[in-house]
């Protein structure tokens, strides 16, 4: 999936690297979750498991958000990995839900509402799906302005892993 700002494509293994570097921020770990992903090893086995697996049983996962870097006239076009965004199935929710996250120095630039909209254009036309959930903690309110800003709608607080979150669903309108 592409947008003029941003690339969207699927983790793989050689993400290890950078999935340990993301989700060990402390941002990530105090808006999110901590993860425990400690080495390499660790990163690997969470992609395999976690969005290799889900997009395996689903269609949809986690993928990376990169953008483009020109590193030398002369020389083609590569990208940098700045996130994760996409759609995750958590057992306790019945519909898929919503999750991103950025690296900190480039958090605020406009890039997560850039990938959240790409994948819910994807999930619409491409998936089909017609009910797309997202949780945040109430204290995450940059995630909460964000997920409003993209037309999600406060429903209820919902008690997750020993916190409690706040869900919001999408409520479809035509993303041009």
């Amino acid at each position: 999936m592409l947008s003029s700002d941003v690339i969207i494509r699927r983790l793989s293994l050689c993400d290890a690297p950078f999935v340990m570097r993301l989700y060990n921020q402390p941002s990530f770990i105090r808006f999110i979750a901590d993860k425990h992903i400690t080495d390499i090893t660790a990163a690997e086995q969470y992609i395999s498991t976690g969005p290799m697996a889900c997009f395996a049983e689903n269609g949809f996962a986690l993928d990376v958000v990169s953008i483009p870097v020109i590193e030398h006239p002369t020389v083609t076009n590569s990208s940098l990995p700045i996130g994760v965004c996409g759609l995750l199935k958590r057992p306790e929710l019945a519909h898929p839900d919503l999750g991103f996250a950025l690296l900190d120095e480039y958090a605020g630039q406009g890039y997560a509402f850039t990938a959240c909209q790409v994948v819910l254009k994807h999930a619409l036309t491409a998936l089909k799906l017609e009910t797309i959930l997202a949780i945040v903690l109430p204290t995450n309110t940059r995630s909460i302005k964000l997920l409003e800003r993209l037309g999600f709608v406060y429903q209820h607080d919902i008690e997750l892993y020993q916190q409690t979150n706040r869900l919001y669903q999408y409520s479809p309108e035509p993303i041009e």
